[in-house]
């Protein structure tokens, strides 16, 4: 589960869309 929000909080860093 943690690495998913790191997933999420690095492509909404970078200003891309992950499913």
């Amino acid at each position: 589960m943690t690495t998913t929000v790191r997933t999420q909080a690095t492509a909404t860093a970078t200003g891309e869309s992950n499913e």
